[in-house]
């Protein structure tokens, strides 16, 4: 998804602010067993549920499920079991979903979250920098160091100025929804 970085935001000049130096954006879990220390122990489906219960106790969302500013339907995630999220193929870390965030899947709309919400890597979740200051995550790092020129104070500072409800109505006008469903990860090099 490291397309959207190159989405400007505010004003249309050489100053605007690329989304990728105001938001972390990460996709989502991979929500299978890892490969290497528990292939084939369990898959998506087994994790999921369409009530809540003291073993499904997060909500959850696929791609498949969201629409502009609206999550169609929502299904419940094992969560703190001895499968869940410690034999996850990726869990992400927790604080991405903790904190306000944009979610939006490949091909959908996006939505904004604050009942941190969890979804799988059919999705991508954007978040403020400021909003994960705190945590000391090495994809993180590696993150910014790929795909940054500014340090990661800098970014932190930069996102300060931003809403992401703001940022939500981009994505989400015509223009916004044009521009990133037009971009194939295939042409992604040479898109811009």
């Amino acid at each position: 998804f490291r397309f959207e970085n190159k989405l400007n935001l505010g004003k249309m000049s050489n100053n605007s602010d690329l989304l990728g130096d105001i938001c972390f954006i990460s996709k989502g879990i991979v929500a299978h067993a890892e490969e290497r220390n528990y292939k084939n122990e369990f898959k998506k489906e087994d994790l999921l549920a369409e009530k809540k219960d003291k073993f499904h106790p997060k909500l959850y969302v696929e791609a498949k499920y969201l629409d502009r500013y609206h999550i169609k339907k929502v299904k419940y995630f094992e969560w703190g079991t001895d499968r869940s999220p410690h034999k996850l193929s990726r869990p992400t870390f927790p604080e991405l979903y903790k904190s306000p965030k944009i979610i939006r899947g490949m091909m959908t709309g996006a939505v904004y979250d604050e009942q941190n919400i969890l979804c799988n890597h059919s999705c991508c979740v954007i978040t403020l920098f400021f909003s994960i200051k705190s945590v000391n995550n090495r994809n993180i790092n590696i993150s910014i160091n790929k795909y940054n020129l500014k340090s990661r104070k800098q970014l932190e500072g930069i996102s300060k100025e931003y809403d992401l409800k703001y940022i939500l109505s981009i994505i989400n006008s015509k223009l916004g929804y044009f521009f990133l469903n037009s971009i194939r990860r295939s042409r992604l090099q040479n898109a811009f």
